[in-house]
């Protein structure tokens, strides 16, 4: 081949491979084009224009190759210090840990992220193992990671010279995850006592910059609940989970550096909204880091989803109702049975409980309209408790309601028992 190969992972040429005559080193040209992967090159290769003909390789490094195996390895990390354009910081490195031959090797590591080969670091002495490590490289996927969150493992093989023959590659290390792990991706949570603990943990550290009196800076990592991106908006998308913090924030959690190494629990808790949706199996939680400047390598990532149940109490209706059934017949409270046969609005029941003002209004029209005698039906109600209130109006010539006008106390609790049936109670 009159031309070397490519030098660039996913590069690829064309070149021609000569074959060799009896006066000519390059008698005849056939076109041939190479491909560079991760430690080895693909060849397409033009056929021989007989059949005595052949494609020859050889290895053009130096030396021969080992024969020993290197004991499998282990995946570790470390914080190490940085030097950026403004200040120094921490950067996560991950380190390929084996015990070392007795012979002078020269040691190769291979990294691996889901399983793929993404880097083959340059073969060293023991002495300079810390340039096998993998770093962070935001703009190189080939030469070191660029988002936490994933599975890593390491191979290593020996060589007597930097770029001799390489020998057998070792078993590649167990997979590390590198990231945050849910550990609770399943909560059933009480409707009447809906609270609950969705629990993280981080399996490596996250580096912080330095200081300019050399001090380190205590940074934190912000966890966001529904992936809210201002503190304006910090209604989540599912809107009747929301997370409850003891640092003023309920659109997440702040993770701060000494405390990575503990399990962490975020407070949840089910919430109703003005608008009653009753909850249709799990609702799905979404969980994302923030961005993070002193390691870009923890931003935005996205954490595996929540799914929360709420759990309906069967006693939560215990106790007395009223109702107004149509023509409408009604009754109290306490059983008592009435009627009345009239068209307009008026009130079904009146609480007069100090600190705790309770009102049941309805609404009557005719049952056909057009018809100005009886039988009238109840085309609306309302229900409040405190300042929350209730309503259901299906009256003629408006537009269909079924919300809370206000919901500042979460003293009512407003159920959908099936189409045309709602219980609502406090």
């Amino acid at each position: 081949m009159k031309e070397p190969p490519p030098e660039n992972v996913s590069q690829e040429v064309e070149r021609d491979a000569c074959v060799v005559g009896l006066q000519d080193s390059c008698a005849q040209i056939l076109p041939i084009k190479i491909k560079k992967c991760n430690g080895y090159n693909v060849y397409y290769l033009t056929p021989p224009t007989s059949c005595y003909k052949a494609y020859c390789f050889e290895n053009s490094t130096k030396g021969i190759q080992p024969t020993e195996v290197v004991l499998r390895p282990v995946v570790r990390y470390d914080l190490v210090r940085k030097e950026g354009s403004r200040n120094a910081y921490q950067e996560l490195q991950f380190i390929c840990s084996f015990p070392s031959k007795e012979k002078d090797f020269f040691y190769q590591v291979i990294w691996y992220i889901e399983d793929t080969p993404v880097t083959i670091k340059d073969a060293v002495k023991m002495g300079s193992i810390n340039k096998t490590h993998l770093g962070y490289d935001e703009q190189d996927p080939n030469n070191g990671y660029q988002k936490l969150g994933f599975n890593i493992k390491c191979a290593v093989r020996l060589k007597l010279e930097p770029d001799g023959g390489p020998g057998p590659l070792s078993t590649p290390s167990e997979n590390f995850f590198a990231g945050i792990q849910v550990s609770s991706t399943r909560i059933t949570l009480e409707r009447r006592e809906a609270t609950g603990n969705i629990s993280i943990i981080l399996t490596v550290p996250f580096g912080c910059s330095f200081l300019q009196n050399g001090n380190l800076y205590n940074c934190s990592l912000h966890i966001e609940m529904n992936v809210p991106r201002e503190s304006t908006k910090c209604q989540p998308e599912i809107v009747i989970v929301k997370s409850l913090t003891d640092q003023d924030n309920n659109c997440g959690y702040n993770i701060l550096r000494n405390d990575w190494q503990t399990t962490l629990t975020i407070p949840i808790a089910f919430a109703d909204i003005p608008r009653y949706e009753s909850p249709d199996g799990a609702l799905r939680v979404g969980l994302k880091t923030g961005e993070m400047t002193e390691s870009p390598g923890w931003s935005w990532i996205e954490l595996q989803d929540v799914f929360v149940h709420i759990k309906d109490d069967s006693d939560i209706w215990k106790g007395k109702s009223c109702a107004a059934i149509n023509d409408p017949h009604m009754h109290t409270f306490d059983g008592r049975w009435y009627e009345n046969q009239n068209k307009g609005r008026f009130v079904l029941y009146w609480g007069k409980k100090p600190g705790f003002p309770m009102e049941v209004q309805i609404e009557t029209t005719e049952c056909i309209l057009g018809w100005n005698t009886n039988p009238y039906c109840v085309c609306a109600v309302a229900v409040r408790a405190g300042a929350d209130v209730f309503i259901i109006d299906r009256c003629p010539t408006k537009t269909i309601r079924i919300e809370y006008l206000s919901c500042s106390e979460n003293l009512l609790d407003a159920r959908k028992e099936a189409e045309k049936e709602y219980k609502v109670g406090s």
